[in-house]
């Protein structure tokens, strides 16, 4: 039903990326999202477990890798917290609650804390390695080779997928035109069928 003449005028076959294309959505996933100066995005779209992402997958796989640097930043947190706390319960140790402490004071002797200030977080590739165990592509094989079937149908029937330019303006243009503008008249109902 899909193939019937006029269903689709325009089709346009986009294959998942290769490594360059992984390394490119990379760059874009990333771009608000603060990368460690020694995590290579090329190394991550490189592994294996990258292979036959698509770039939602890929977006997803970043999303993820900030999530395991956010928990183990905040886990680091939480240890440091308790680490103080039992120094101050046992009242020997007070080296480490004084480093603590000396951290978050500002002037000396005023003893005027720091405003909280924001953590700074870093993606680094052990935490892209980490999301790939979560992260898994979305495309199966069956549904790559399911795609090709369809091109090579198309082919056969005189369409070239790969060859069809699809021209947005037309395209733009014709939605307009299906759209009612603002203040004209409801168009008319169509007539009914003649039961002659």
């Amino acid at each position: 039903a899909m193939l019937r003449p006029g269903r689709f005028d325009h089709l346009l076959s986009v294959s998942l990326p290769d490594e360059a294309g992984r390394v490119d959505i990379l760059r874009a996933a990333t771009r608000k999202t603060p990368i460690a100066a020694d995590c290579d995005l090329a190394a991550v779209a490189a592994d294996p477990r990258c292979e036959g992402f698509s770039g939602a997958d890929l977006a997803s796989l970043v999303r993820e890798a900030s999530m395991v640097a956010l928990r183990a930043s905040l886990t680091n947190d939480v240890n440091v917290q308790r680490r103080l706390v039992a120094a101050r319960a046992r009242g020997g140790d007070q080296s480490l609650a004084s480093q603590v402490a000396e951290s978050m004071v500002v002037g000396g002797d005023k003893g005027e804390q720091d405003a909280p200030e924001e953590a700074h977080i870093e993606v680094r590739y052990e935490h892209f390695d980490d999301a790939f165990g979560r992260v898994f592509r979305s495309v199966s094989a069956k549904d790559i080779a399911g795609y090709e079937r369809v091109r090579a149908r198309l082919k056969g029937a005189g369409t070239s997928a790969t060859q069809i330019e699809l021209d947005v303006d037309t395209l733009r243009d014709g939605l307009r035109k299906q759209q009612p503008q603002p203040g004209a008249a409801p168009a008319p109902p169509p007539p009914p069928p003649n039961d002659e």
